[in-house]
């Protein structure tokens, strides 16, 4: 009877060391699966990291995006102004422009005017070319597609060309009605203060009387040398000097 018992009592703390090995081995068990746990919990932790990081990459690159649109805006906006100002300008200018151009139609033609009453009662030289001048400009002025600044400047040239003449002496062959014959002759025109001829065989020499509206005869010897000598610096062959030149009773014409 006493053996069995011992035996017992033997087995017995063999099952209770290995109840208490299985005990420790589910510790252990229980601890790695916890650092494992934590392993995972850091990594997580560590992941959320990096994406609260890119996203806050990502909306501080946002923000520079929404600055640079305000900016851009802001300067659009600018510039929309600033055309819509130079517009209203323009459209000023424009109503300016059409209201100059009302005022300078009439007064334009009016210039033309004068300057045709003044060649027809100015010294008879070149009339066909300055009366033609006259005639261009008349049309220009009736042609809504010339421009109104042109037609003026036009106008203006032919004033500055008519005073110029009044500065300027000029000589050229032409023809004449004499004593009811045509007849050739060198003409010179001394500014507007005397227009002379002198026939091709130097027989005839004269001038014009504005005042009686024809041409006069003058005296061969006291007007050969002033002519000759007039006509050599009209061409250039001689350095300008005084000149005799007959003088008669002459209206008093501006253009």
């Amino acid at each position: 009877m006493n053996k069995p018992i011992g035996t017992l009592m033997v087995l017995a703390a063999l099952a209770a060391g290995g109840a208490r090995a299985a005990d420790m081995q589910a510790v252990t068990a229980e601890g790695e699966a916890r650092a494992s746990e934590s392993g995972a919990a850091q990594n997580r932790v560590a992941g959320l990291d990096d994406e609260s990081a890119r996203l806050e990459a990502e909306y501080r690159q946002l923000l520079r995006a929404v600055d640079g649109l305000e900016t851009y805006n802001r300067v659009l906006g600018e510039q929309v102004a600033a055309q819509e100002s130079e517009r209203g300008d323009m459209a000023a200018s424009l109503d300016n422009a059409a209201r100059l151009e009302r005022r300078l139609v009439p007064l334009m033609d009016r210039m033309i005017e004068r300057l045709d009453t003044f060649i027809d009662e100015d010294l008879p030289f070149q009339v066909g070319a300055r009366q033609a001048a006259v005639d261009e400009l008349r049309q220009r002025l009736a042609d809504p597609d010339a421009p109104v600044a042109d037609t003026l400047r036009r106008v203006f040239e032919a004033y500055a060309g008519e005073a110029a003449h009044g500065r300027s002496l000029d000589s050229w062959r032409g023809t004449l009605e004499l004593d009811g014959e045509r007849r050739d002759v060198n003409l010179l025109r001394v500014g507007r203060v005397a227009l002379m001829y002198r026939t091709l065989d130097g027989e005839a020499l004269g001038a014009w009387d504005p005042g009686a509206g024809q041409w006069r005869s003058l005296d061969r010897g006291e007007y050969r040398r002033a002519f000759d000598m007039a006509m050599k610096i009209a061409d250039k062959q001689a350095a300008p000097e005084l000149i005799r030149v007959p003088l008669f009773g002459a209206r008093e014409v501006t253009p």
